[in-house]
């Protein structure tokens, strides 16, 4: 009797874990993809501000759109590297 549910729970798994994973891989690459787009969304606003507060210098707006997007991904490597140390808190 408890040798037939080892092998049923064993077929069990292998139909479904291959369906969790999918999912958790899925909602792993929507929160990227929803990050990526705020973070475009956000680098959009700052450009689209320096354009007005500079008169509409493209070659300003160019550098603090871009610098800006530099400095928020350094700061979440810095985020980051701190989650990944817990001996430096």
């Amino acid at each position: 009797m408890g040798c037939s549910e080892d092998g049923q729970a064993i077929a069990e798994a292998a139909i479904v874990l291959p369906g969790m994973v999918f999912l958790l891989l899925a909602a792993v690459q929507l929160t990227q993809l929803q990050q990526a787009r705020i973070l475009a969304d956000s680098a959009a606003f700052a450009a689209a501000r320096t354009g007005i507060v500079m008169n509409g210098e493209q070659t300003l707006v160019f550098l603090i759109a871009i610098g800006w997007y530099v400095s928020r991904l350094l700061e979440d490597d810095r985020v980051s590297e701190a989650e990944r140390s817990p001996a430096a808190n």
